[in-house]
Order: structure tokens, then C-alpha cells, then sequence
């Protein structure tokens, strides 16, 4: 409730039409863009949704758990390993994602939504 009551406080202008809310809810979809997914998106006004396209959560999950038992394991022939889980990539990905909320929050004091499943 608290969240949906912040999005309502203070109006100024909004990209989409001509005015903005400083509070409107920032949905931040970790998941790949989808049609459904934008055109669900747009029953939501007093927020703006951005995709961040990362794999499928079970895929970022097992990449994950990879690295782990590369790092467990010490094995000599590591590199093409970790390559091979695509575990560099995904960590990124979550990066950039976090660096994207910091930055708004920091800027704008949104209140934030993250959202990954698909």
C-alpha cells in the first residue's frame, strides 16, 4: 500500500504524455521483453516498465550453481568451463540491472518493483 500511495503524491511530467509523476512505480522486468508482457504493461499508468532480458530464472539459476561447483571442484581445465556456463554473462546482467535501479533510485527516488519470471 505504501507503494501505490507514493505513486500517487506528487505529479509533474510523464514522457509518455506530456506529464510526469517524480514517484510513479519503476517495474523493473528482469526477464526477456515480451508482447504479452507490454501490453500487460500498459494497464499499469503510474509506472514505467523496463526489460532487462535475462535468460529464463532456471537458466540463470543453473549457471550459477555451475560456477560454484567449477570454483569447488579447482580443476585445471577451468576456463572453457566457466565459458561454458554462461554464469560471466549472466552475473552482468544482474549487474547492470542493480547499477539501473541505483542509478534511478539515486536520481529520481522511485519506488522500485523487480520482477524476474517468465
Amino acid at each position: 500500500q505504501a507503494i501505490i500511495n507514493a505513486c500517487k503524491d506528487t505529479l509533474t511530467t510523464n514522457s509518455i504524455r506530456g506529464e510526469t509523476n517524480s514517484n510513479r512505480l519503476l517495474i523493473l522486468h528482469l526477464g526477456t521483453r515480451d508482447a504479452d508482457l507490454e501490453d500487460y504493461a500498459k494497464y499499469y499508468a503510474d509506472s514505467d516498465v523496463e526489460f532487462m532480458n535475462l535468460p529464463h530464472i532456471h537458466a540463470t539459476s543453473r549457471s550459477a550453481r555451475m560456477l560454484r561447483a567449477i570454483d569447488a571442484a579447482q580443476c585445471k581445465n577451468w576456463y572453457p568451463q566457466l565459458a561454458s556456463t554462461q554464469g560471466l554473462h549472466d552475473l552482468s546482467a544482474l549487474n547492470k540491472a542493480a547499477s539501473y535501479v541505483v542509478a534511478n533510485v539515486d536520481k529520481h527516488k522511485p519506488p522500485v518493483l523487480v520482477h524476474f519470471s517468465n
